[in-house]
């Protein structure tokens, strides 16, 4: 357990040891201080922080992608634009409710890539999705 885990489970500031604000995560000083330091920093600060963002988690994608096959698990396609990471046991929803939307991969790295996941291409996801199976009928939802 990290020190921000251990502050948080404790109910205590994540940045120090003091009690935070009503509703958050964080005492007074330093959601203050975060809202002076964000107003200082240059759109080229910003820019080049999202620009390693973006990055890092392309990275962390082809690995999920290369770790759960690499290949859409129906029909075979290999075209990396085209493949999603699919949970395997309809537990998306779940998923996101309790982790948030957003980038899937890195959550899977952070959770030791877990077995209840497949790769899909778009069209294969999507017709699961709308219509509990795939037209090449590899898999029935």
């Amino acid at each position: 357990m990290n020190t921000y885990e251990r502050r948080a489970s404790e109910g205590k500031c994540l940045h120090c040891e003091e009690k935070p604000a009503k509703g958050r995560k964080s005492c007074q000083f330093h959601l203050d201080y975060a809202k002076s330091y964000s107003k200082t920093r240059t759109k080229s600060q910003i820019e080049k922080r999202n620009a390693r963002q973006r990055d890092t988690n392309f990275q962390t994608r082809v690995e999920a992608l290369e770790r759960y096959g690499g290949c859409c698990t129906c029909c075979g396609e290999t075209l990396f634009e085209l493949l999603t990471l699919d949970h395997i046991d309809k537990s998306g929803a779940k998923f996101r409710k309790e982790f948030g939307s957003g980038s899937l991969a890195p959550k899977l790295k952070r959770m030791g890539w877990p077995n209840n996941i497949r790769v899909l291409c778009w069209n294969c996801n999507a017709a699961i999705g709308m219509y509990g199976k795939c037209p090449h009928g590899t898999f029935d939802e």
